[in-house]
């Protein structure tokens, strides 16, 4: 035995020099990475700039491959499939950019022109039925009123500016765009072949990933198809009644339930519920009424009908499990954490399943029942 084999043997005999070893070397890990952190910062945006027409790319033809897989079932060419499935979204998202950009600025200043009205209008009504209109709550709801005055027109400038600068800035969204779609044509065409290719790849580096690959391609392709087909449906149902019910404000509504209400499950919807609300606290108090009512009847459907006959039965996520996380991502990562956390979840629940499975039937035996 020479003397590196003498050095490891001892060194795996005797557990607290092992520990020690092992922390240093991660402490030096760490202080490396620390003293080099803006290379990698630097390097990382690089590699992010350059492969982001891929990344997006890759999650067009995902999201979209199960549409064009429908239209070879029935009979269509692939190539005539992409090339349908590609105009029907382009042109969707042309019809959408041409329609709601040049109102989108007017619109939303409309919207926050409408919490203004509405909180003089709970000012007014405060002060006509309080006994006692210059006490505590009087004065906090003075000061608000106060504050968000002073606030409005700094809100809608700044509105106005971002409005422009997207605008200006949509020749690289649509080179990006243009690339990505170019990209996701290819993928599109033989898309069984790419995954088959990374998942072989991956099982290079380990014989679970691509068992891994395959939970989580099943599990985060029914949420990110649900989640689609959710954010339509809402959009449709919401902008609908507040329009009926004469809300002036009746896109934003719908866009924030699109937003905010499919993004952060069940907290969304009532932040969307409560600002429609507030900023329609100018509407005929019967119409006021009546939305109220409707929101809350809807609201109901949409969360034990609608909801549960989109996503399917194994994506389900729990309510208490999904408020958790989400509070996680938000408390880490801010409101990017708040969107990624229920998608995040979903991935590590899948990994996590195919962990028990392989732990309860072994290797061998579950390879065959994957096989077969």
């Amino acid at each position: 035995m020479n003397s590196i084999e003498r050095v490891k043997d001892y060194i795996k005999s005797n557990k607290m020099l092992s520990r020690m070893i092992f922390m240093l070397l991660a402490l030096t890990i760490l202080f490396l990475i620390k003293m080099t952190w803006t290379i990698w910062t630097t390097a990382a945006n690089y590699a992010y700039t350059s492969l982001k027409p891929f990344l997006i790319g890759f999650l067009i033809a995902y999201i979209l491959n199960p549409l064009v897989n429908f239209l070879e079932r029935k009979g269509i060419k692939k190539g005539i499939a992409i090339s349908l499935v590609l105009l029907l979204i382009v042109g969707g998202f042309i019809l959408i950019f041409i329609n709601l950009i040049p109102n989108l600025s007017s619109e939303i200043v409309s919207f926050v022109n409408s919490i203004g009205s509405s909180i003089d209008i709970i000012v007014d009504w405060y002060e006509k039925t309080s006994k006692d209109p210059s006490g505590l709550i009087g004065s906090i709801i003075q000061q608000l009123s106060v504050s968000f005055s002073g606030i409005e027109n700094g809100i809608i400038d700044f509105v106005r500016v971002s409005i422009t600068q997207f605008v200006g800035a949509s020749m690289s969204f649509f080179t990006t765009s243009l690339f990505s779609i170019t990209i996701s044509i290819y993928m599109l065409s033989d898309f069984q072949k790419f995954k088959d290719n990374f998942k072989a790849v991956s099982k290079k580096i380990n014989w679970k990933f691509p068992y891994y690959l395959e939970a989580v391609d099943i599990e985060m392709g029914v949420y990110v198809r649900s989640t689609l087909m959710l954010m339509l449906v809402y959009f449709i149902e919401y902008t609908a009644i507040y329009f009926v019910m004469g809300h002036n404000s009746y896109l934003m509504i719908g866009l924030l339930y699109v937003i905010i209400g499919t993004l952060v499950p069940y907290v969304g919807g009532i932040i969307v519920t409560v600002i429609g609300v507030l900023t329609g606290l100018a509407m005929p108090t019967m119409n006021l009424i009546i939305l109220m009512v409707l929101v809350m009847i809807l609201s109901q459907v949409d969360g034990y009908v609608t909801s549960p006959l989109i996503y399917k039965k194994g994506i389900k996520i729990e309510p208490l499990m999904s408020l958790f996380v989400i509070f996680i991502g938000s408390a880490v990562f801010g409101f990017m954490g708040v969107i990624f956390a229920v998608p995040v979840y979903v991935v590590f629940r899948a990994v996590n399943t195919v962990n028990k499975k392989i732990k309860m039937m072994g290797k061998e035996a579950f390879i065959s029942e994957e096989t077969n």
